[in-house]
């Protein structure tokens, strides 16, 4: 047997003629382009025409409105990733509502007899409902326009119903999901009509999130790189946590990062991420949004989605498509958000035309088995980039190396791996993502780089690789010596 191994021409092969076969080991070179997956869970409706925990390959937001139903949750959160980002493969998992959960309400009481013309411009959440006004038009009048507005629109989260000047609105999903804000206009030049006076109330009251154990045990072993989860309860999380560790796991090796949205003022913020430590999982504040919660889970996925597909080491400083910020005045300061990031809260700001633009993207992660203080996973990037060095060497060695055999450093013929040569690959392997900014001090990789045959099991070669990730350019501290 030469140093030539053919896998499709015997040796003992005697019929004359020159015979070819194909050898694809060396086809490929550089660095992989990973396939990405995102997935979406969040209820549908019963007018939806997916089945219940089926994943579902989503091309489009009409898409989403059929399979889910229109006004439902993930037909939102469908729309919201769409429009982050068309580009990267997108599923989702459309649940019912949990058997036990309450519907969030809200009332909104007018008064009053307009004395001029106009438009009623109610926000819930993010969605406007424009009910007319004419002149000497009764609060009795207002309110059954304004349910007319809305029973017209079949895309809001909302039922409503009126009776004597009140409008009370019901959410279409039980369960937390239909908590969210409800205001009155936004824009310049909307203002309520004169002489008509307008009381309102959040919805609220919504309980009980659906069972997200029902959906990780028909995820199965498909692999979901940024996951959408709109339940940020405490049991929804730590089930989760579970499943993504599980996946993370060594044998397993079809990572995800998991997305949620978090309200509320600085003290329950702080206290919902002091309580989670989970490398795996990035809380965006949504405190100064009015989008629902669910959207924001969803924009945030796909706009990191998107980024990260090109480069998972970079800041992932990008606005937030069609997610509605509140006024200047609403937002938390700088000193606020600096809190939020060490409880492990990520954060935004508002750019001057109102754009949400994602300021720090962190993981929950803050100690490690021991609670000793760490931050070795604390920014998104380190899971996105680990997540991605790993596939790409498992691929890589893969591709080259299926059917090879193994022998000492020396061993010659064909198809014989050594560690020598294996390190070699190492090498180049680091050189390329050094080339692609995702590591850097190959002095010091090639120092600590290890590669040996198994002391118990000669069948196997044990590689440590030792990778110095890229670090991202969050602060320029800058201090100016001036002489007058």
């Amino acid at each position: 047997m030469g140093d030539i191994s053919f896998a499709q021409i015997p040796n003992n092969w005697l019929v004359p003629f020159v015979w070819c076969e194909f050898n694809s080991d060396n086809a490929v070179t550089g660095a992989s382009v990973q396939p990405m997956k995102m997935l979406l869970i969040g209820q549908k409706l019963a007018s939806g025409t997916a089945e219940t925990l089926t994943a579902k390959r989503i091309s489009s937001v009409e898409q989403g409105e059929t399979l889910f139903g229109k006004g439902s949750m993930l037909a939102r959160m469908v729309k919201d990733a769409k429009n982050a980002n068309a580009v990267t493969d997108l599923y989702a998992i459309g649940v019912n509502d949990a058997a036990s959960a309450t519907a969030a309400t809200a009332t909104i009481t007018i008064g009053g007899t307009a004395t001029e013309g106009g438009t009623l411009c109610l926000y819930i959440a993010d969605y406007v409902v424009k009910a007319g006004v004419s002149n000497a038009n009764t609060a009795s009048d207002i309110a059954q326009a304004l349910v007319t507005a809305i029973s017209a629109d079949a895309d809001l989260p909302v039922t409503a119903a009126a009776e004597a000047g009140v409008v009370t609105l019901t959410a279409k999903h039980k369960g937390e999901c239909g908590n969210m804000p409800v205001h009155l206009n936004y824009y310049d030049g909307e203002v309520l009509p004169a002489g008509v006076t307008v009381e309102i109330a959040d919805l609220t009251g919504g309980k009980t999130n659906p069972d997200i154990g029902d959906v990780i045990a028909v995820l199965g072993d498909v692999h979901y790189n940024f996951i959408a989860m709109p339940y940020t309860d405490g049991a929804s999380l730590s089930a989760l946590k579970s499943e993504l560790e599980s996946r993370w796991s060594a044998l397993r090796a079809i990572e995800g990062m998991a997305f949620g949205a978090v309200d509320g003022d600085l003290s329950s913020l702080g206290e919902k991420g002091s309580g989670l430590n989970d490398k795996h999982l990035t809380l965006l504040c949504a405190h100064g949004l009015k989008s629902p919660l669910y959207g924001v889970a969803a924009s945030y996925m796909a706009t990191v989605a998107l980024y990260a597909s090109n480069d998972p080491a970079a800041p992932f400083r990008y606005g937030l498509n069609g997610i509605m910020t509140g006024s200047a005045e609403e937002q938390f300061t700088d000193e606020e958000r600096n809190l939020l990031l060490h409880d492990g809260i990520s954060t935004f700001t508002r750019s001057a035309d109102g754009t949400a633009i994602i300021e720090q993207a962190i993981t929950t992660y803050k100690t490690n088995s021991a609670g000793a203080a760490d931050t070795a996973y604390q920014d998104i990037n380190v899971p996105l980039v680990l997540g991605y060095l790993r596939y790409d060497w498992r691929n890589y060695i893969a591709r080259k190396y299926q059917n090879w055999k193994l022998g000492d450093d020396g061993a010659t013929g064909a198809k014989v791996m050594t560690p020598a040569t294996m390190k070699a690959e190492a090498i180049v392997w680091f050189k390329t993502h050094a080339e692609n900014g995702l590591v850097e001090n190959f002095e010091e990789f090639k120092k600590n780089l290890k590669v040996e045959r198994n002391a118990s099991n000669r069948n196997r070669l044990d590689v440590l690789l030792p990778p110095d990730l890229m670090n991202k350019l969050d602060v320029v501290a800058t201090q100016i010596a001036f002489i007058r």
